[in-house]
């Protein structure tokens, strides 16, 4: 969806079928849902909070590679997780108004 800004944004999340669907719970860099989030089960760990294997410090990394993006591995190669910046930019520029779809509520972001 074209809001105005730098990047066009999906109208619902990954794993939702309709914009008021929730859709799928995603950690950073993990391609998968699952039952449970914790640092044990987490990917690019080693079981704690105090070393991460990947997209830490020493690699520098603090955007999704394609591999290892919820959005481009469920969706495609023309989709990607969105970075912080861009959703700065979404909460700065947009409207946010609080409503209810289909008896969920949620968010209707209007753009510029």
């Amino acid at each position: 969806m074209d809001l105005g800004l730098s990047v066009k944004w999906a109208t619902f999340n990954v794993g939702a079928n309709a914009p008021e669907d929730y859709g799928d719970y995603f950690a950073w860099g993990e391609t998968e849902p699952k039952e449970e989030y914790t640092w044990e089960n987490y990917k690019w760990c080693d079981g704690t909070s105090t070393n991460m294997t990947k997209y830490n410090d020493t690699d520098g990394l603090i955007t999704l590679l394609p591999e290892d993006d919820a959005a481009t591995v469920n969706w495609g190669d023309k989709w990607r997780m969105p970075t912080k910046l861009e959703c700065q930019e979404l909460i700065d520029n947009c409207t946010w108004e609080w409503t209810t779809l289909n008896g969920v509520n949620g968010y209707k972001v209007t753009g510029t």
